[in-house]
């Protein structure tokens, strides 16, 4: 059982958090982050202390716990766009990424190729189709024949 404070291992731990904090200001691009980017600082010491726990029992955060907080929270950030673009987002536009990842993935697909790898309760066949005509006209996929048509990648 552990009880008590976490305090900082030294003055200068304490010293190099205090000038991350000071020196840090992101660019903030997409509005929806902002929240995160308000309270990184938060998640930094957070994450601090869940490192010392898992390192030592005397409840000491060392700089080398925050800096591999800062580390994995700008790992996190990298993939930040991508978690936030489906917030609020129709999810009908979330499985056009996917079907354009799986024909990315596999280089070309048919229809029912396709529509066997994604038919879930609800999605049609039309909007199915809708999907692929959307990644073709915005040149991300291309079709090839007439009665057994193939997708193909082109790139993004």
């Amino acid at each position: 059982e552990i009880k008590g404070a976490f305090r900082f291992d030294s003055k200068d731990t304490k010293e190099h958090i205090r000038s991350w904090y000071k020196s840090t200001k992101p660019a903030i691009d997409d509005p929806r982050q902002k929240g995160y980017f308000g309270r990184k600082h938060a998640h930094a010491l957070k994450l601090s202390l869940l490192l010392s726990l898992a390192e030592r029992d005397d409840r000491k955060v060392t700089t080398k716990h925050f800096d591999e907080a800062i580390r994995m929270l700008d790992y996190v950030e990298v993939k930040l766009s991508k978690a936030f673009s489906t917030l609020g987002a129709n999810p009908f536009a979330v499985m056009m990424g996917e079907i354009l990842e799986y024909i990315k993935k596999k280089k070309q697909a048919s229809l029912p190729d396709i529509a066997g790898r994604f038919y879930r309760g609800g999605l049609t066949l039309e909007q199915l189709k809708s999907a692929l005509v959307f990644l073709c006209t915005t040149g991300k996929v291309k079709s090839e024949g007439i009665e057994d048509i193939i997708y193909k990648y082109k790139g993004e």
